[in-house]
Formats: structure tokens, sequence, C-alpha cells
């Protein structure tokens, strides 16, 4: 929130310690790390790839306060459509 409301600059450490980006890497190696993840996340079952993509999805499009102007928690309906894949 302090640099949101203070509009100070920061460097790339300093985003990545307060979780404004996932992870700083050295420059010039942004796609060897950018591929190790992909692996990672291909390695997983699909499923649980796409559930969590689409948890996040739901999540980012929620708005603070909704539009009755009533703050409430939200239920995240999780719809997941694909076909099945054994490959």
């Amino acid at each position: 929130m302090y640099y949101v409301l203070t509009g100070k600059a920061f460097g790339a450490e300093e985003a990545e310690r307060i979780g404004m980006i996932t992870k700083a890497v050295e420059d010039g190696k942004h796609l060897e790390e950018a591929l190790e993840i992909a692996n990672v996340i291909a390695s997983n079952p699909r499923l649980a790839v796409l559930a969590g993509k689409e948890s996040v999805n739901q999540q980012a499009e929620t708005p603070l306060i909704p539009e009755n102007g009533k703050v409430s928690a939200y239920r995240i309906k999780l719809k997941v459509s694909f076909k099945y894949r054994t490959d």
C-alpha cells in the first residue's frame, strides 16, 4: 500500500520482496527462467492447473465493493470446462 499511495519508485528486488512480482531474475535470464516455470506447470495435472488459473482469474474479476455498495464475502464459483486427455 505504501508504494501505491506514495508513488515512490522501487527496484526489482523490492518488488519481489513485497510480492509485486513473483521472481526477479538476472538480466538476460528471463526466457530461461520462464521456460523452467512453464515446464513445472506443464508437469502438473491439467485439471489442477485449469482450476487454479480459473480461481485466480475469478478473484481478479471480483470487485472490492459490489454494485449494491454492501461489502460481503464472495463465493468463488469454479467453472472449468475441458476435454479429458490422457496425454
